[in-house]
């Protein structure tokens, strides 16, 4: 994903009878899909420019042969384009530092990325993330999460010092159900140690991805 664009590339598939392939794309994870290609698309790439920054979207490919029979759907992505003042961290990468908890691959659908935060239910439990703020500024934290059927408020800490009171995660109503949430915070220059930590014995609501936005833009960092 780039700046209001998503950029795609799959496998070529090598059958003799294969006449292309069609795109679809949805902004929810196993439904909801939509061709983006008027005619059969010849490469087995794609750039998808009708995109909005800041939205999650899905994409599956399927094959077509020269008799218009449509394979089953490819394995789904997900991307999220973002503009260039913000950054976005997943599980697994640069600037994310760790749970009390574990990363879930398995248990919900519906999350991007690797896999999605699930904390322990304990007053206390967080997640971590490292970053670093170029110059004194506002910057809006936005986290997409899912929560079931009971709120789960949470605290932000930064380099140890409560930034944000405990605020609502809201139950969502089912744990495959994500939405959003985010808090502004004025933050001076340098590293800084990121965490978001429940207020209740019920731990965090589980976490997809963090994303920071402000100017100057913020940057990852590398975890203590």
């Amino acid at each position: 994903a780039g700046d209001d664009t998503v950029a795609l590339d799959w496998d070529d598939n090598g059958e003799p009878d294969l006449s292309g392939y069609n795109l679809y794309r949805s902004t929810t994870s196993g439904a909801g899909y939509v061709k983006l290609n008027p005619s059969l698309l010849t490469d087995s790439h794609y750039t998808d420019e009708l995109v909005t920054n800041n939205t999650v979207y899905f994409y599956v490919v399927k094959a077509v042969d020269t008799s218009s029979n449509e394979s089953g759907s490819s394995s789904e992505v997900s991307a999220i384009p973002i503009d260039a003042d913000t950054i976005l961290i997943q599980e697994n990468e640069a600037g994310f530092c760790g749970l009390d908890g574990i990363v879930d691959t398995e248990e919900h659908a519906g999350y991007t990325g690797y896999g999605y935060c699930d904390t322990t239910n304990t007053v206390g439990s967080g997640i971590n993330w490292a970053i670093t703020i170029p110059s004194a500024a506002e910057y809006t934290f936005t986290w997409r999460f899912a929560n079931g059927s009971t709120d789960r408020p949470a605290r932000l800490l930064i380099n140890d010092a409560e930034e944000a009171a405990a605020f609502n995660f809201p139950a969502t109503g089912a744990w495959e159900n994500w939405t959003e949430v985010s808090v502004q915070i004025m933050l001076t220059a340098g590293s800084k140690d990121v965490r978001l930590e429940a207020t209740t014995s019920g731990g965090c609501a589980n976490i997809d991805f963090l994303r920071i936005q402000g100017e100057p833009a913020p940057e990852t960092a590398n975890c203590d």
